[in-house]
């Protein structure tokens, strides 16, 4: 790929993915590493936290959740194909945080089902997408071919 960016060939969402996972991990790196000198406002499950408790709170989960952004980002645009199994796995550990949090603090609230259904959803479209989109997969199959010819 060129220095300029990412090929003509790479599929828009993926393009547009880049972008947003590469601001995505900017935004909450940032927020993290201001978080110990508490600036700024810091809101946490419904709660309003100094930047020190929101670190000890949120601190873990959204760190490891920017550094898979920041990987994913920077893997699309080297254009490696490893990028397609780090993003389902993202969305995966998205999906289960989300779950996780709706079974501690919502269990019994009308909306959880749905929420569950919705995780499900976007994890089924995700999958169809990278696997099984015709461009897609025939994009992936030529950075795996393109690896394979350079080992």
């Amino acid at each position: 790929m060129s220095a300029a960016g990412p090929r003509r060939e790479q599929p828009l969402l993926l393009t547009i993915g880049m972008f947003g996972s590469a601001l995505y991990a900017i935004v909450w790196l940032v927020l993290l590493l201001l978080a110990p000198f508490d600036l700024g406002a810091y809101h946490w499950q419904g709660r309003t936290l100094t930047g020190p408790e929101f670190l000890r709170t949120a601190g873990i989960p959204l760190g490891v959740a920017a550094l898979l952004c920041a990987a994913i980002s920077v893997g699309l645009w080297r254009e490696r194909p490893w990028t397609r199994t780090l993003m389902v796995f993202y969305w995966a550990v998205i999906d289960a945080w989300l779950v996780a949090e709706v079974a501690k603090y919502h269990p019994l609230e009308l909306g959880a089902p749905g929420t569950i259904i919705f995780a499900a959803a976007y994890m089924a479209a995700a999958v169809w997408y990278l696997y099984f989109k015709r461009n897609v997969a025939e994009y992936y199959a030529r950075l795996e071919g393109r690896g394979a010819s350079e080992a």
